[in-house]
């Protein structure tokens, strides 16, 4: 075993000619998006090297279309919970015929190291703080030991092995990337020419996150909404996922709007619509890291997330903040106060100013 206490001067054997690599990225939407350049810098090393890539059926869009890959394995994730464990066992069993030399688990949890092991690959990649971290062959030391710094964002997070198997030296040139379908395009551009006609330029606003304590109010997005419209005059248009028409409908009706509601069918769509967008506003998001894999201007309000860790990454942007000592926080709850006053602190006014540089820096 390689420890977690030596460091590679070169990259290793196991990596190199034709070999077929593993890797392990279940979830989430954003992790995904953030793990792709992982595969880029790989492929860039060795263009022979066969990678094949785990992800969860509702993240796979995230790398439809990319060219690194070779082949996705997809993990269903529906229906019972006897049914998801007969989903994973076939995913097991499929993983076991695909006679891998290598897996690497970005994940870490139980779930992903029962694949890796599913995968029978003798070489199992890994970080050293991993459950079960001794069912690995080659442990990684920190992220932040690795570059030699803290703290570190998830993309660094996700290359650090490769700095530390010596196949990467700097993330420079390595920036997330996703690739669009022209059938879902297509779609796209039927909704935009029906709602705002063709070709207009228009500024796309997600409300949503994974958690309350990282989104900021409905009626505070409807505000600055109206300012974009009554100021500007400038089309916008309202994003939401799967389950979330509710929060759409809390923004339109805090301010009265009548605004287009983009809901796409799937992430081929979502990846179709922030292309088209100019400009991108939102939480720390799934949307938030796909806009800028897409090298959109990006606002990105941040309440209780990690900014240091979490902030886009490869593409131009602006923040507003929390400036709270409680900050960051898991978020899964206000630790501190009765109301989360990360989203409360942050006013219509701050993001109003933060979205004006944004457009003078991006398009003047």
């Amino acid at each position: 075993m390689i420890s977690s206490e030596s460091t590679a001067c070169c990259p290793p054997d196991f990596l190199r000619g034709p070999r077929r690599l593993l890797i392990v990225r279940l979830r989430n939407l954003g992790d995904c998006i953030l793990s792709t350049p992982v595969v880029r810098a790989l492929k860039q090393w060795n263009p022979s090297l066969k990678i094949s890539l785990l992800v969860e059926s509702r993240f796979a869009g995230v790398y439809h279309g990319n060219p690194h890959i070779d082949h996705l394995e997809i993990l269903p994730r529906s229906g019972s919970a006897l049914e998801r464990l007969r989903q994973r066992w076939h995913c097991a069993v499929g993983l076991r015929k695909g006679q891998f030399d290598c897996t690497w688990n970005l994940h870490g949890g139980s779930t992903s190291l029962y694949f890796t092991l599913a995968s029978r690959s003798s070489v199992r990649i890994g970080y050293a703080h991993y459950r079960q971290s001794s069912r690995y062959t080659h442990l990684a030391p920190s992220a932040a030991l690795i570059w030699g710094k803290s703290p570190i964002h998830t993309v660094e997070n996700q290359l650090a092995p490769l700095k530390w198997l010596g196949i990467v030296q700097q993330t420079e040139g390595l920036n997330p990337e996703v690739f669009l379908s022209a059938e879902s395009t297509q779609a796209v551009d039927r909704f935009l020419r029906e709602h705002i006609g063709h070709d207009q330029p228009f500024v796309l606003v997600q409300p949503t996150a994974t958690l309350r304590t990282k989104q900021w109010p409905e009626e505070r997005f409807s505000r600055l909404i109206q300012k974009i419209q009554r100021e500007e005059n400038r089309k916008v248009v309202l994003s939401v996922g799967p389950g979330e028409a509710e929060t759409a409908r809390k923004v339109l009706a805090a301010g009265g709007l009548d605004l287009p509601v983009f809901q796409g069918k799937n992430l081929e769509e979502l990846k179709s619509v922030l292309h088209r967008a100019e400009l991108f506003i939102g939480n720390d998001s799934g949307p938030m890291h796909l806009a800028a894999a897409l090298k959109k201007p990006v606002l990105a309000i941040f309440t209780s997330s990690h900014f240091e860790a979490w902030h886009p990454w490869g593409t131009p942007f602006l923040s507003c903040r929390s400036s709270l000592p409680c900050v960051p926080c898991p978020g899964y709850r206000c630790y501190e106060y009765e109301n989360a006053r990360c989203v409360d602190n942050i006013s219509v006014d701050q993001v109003w100013q933060g979205y004006r540089e944004l457009r003078r820096r991006s398009f003047s």
